[in-house]
């Protein structure tokens, strides 16, 4: 029960280390989450902030967010590739 304990903490210590960045609408909205998905930061172009781009600006939020989750999958392949996190911790 502790090894797994270990382990689980050991997996939550690596995902935390992992930042990733997703971009849209050119790179005028950016958003930056670590590998639990927290969201750190969210950048916006002042020149998107205004009453007509709403629901553009709605959407590119959500396609920098999915930007950064498929970063974040593909940093969590590499820590798996590279031995850092083991598939059997994950179990």
């Amino acid at each position: 029960m502790f090894d797994q304990l270990r382990k689980a903490q050991a997996i939550k210590k690596a995902m935390g280390q992992i930042e990733a960045s997703g971009e849209a609408v050119q790179g005028k909205v950016k958003i930056t989450v670590d590998g639990q998905k927290a969201v750190k930061s969210v950048e916006i172009d002042p020149s998107l902030l205004t009453l007509e781009n709403k629901e553009p600006l709605e959407s590119a939020i959500a396609e920098a967010f999915n930007n950064c989750d498929k970063e974040i999958q593909a940093a969590v392949m590499a820590k798996v590739q590279s031995g850092e996190i083991s598939l059997s911790d994950l179990q």
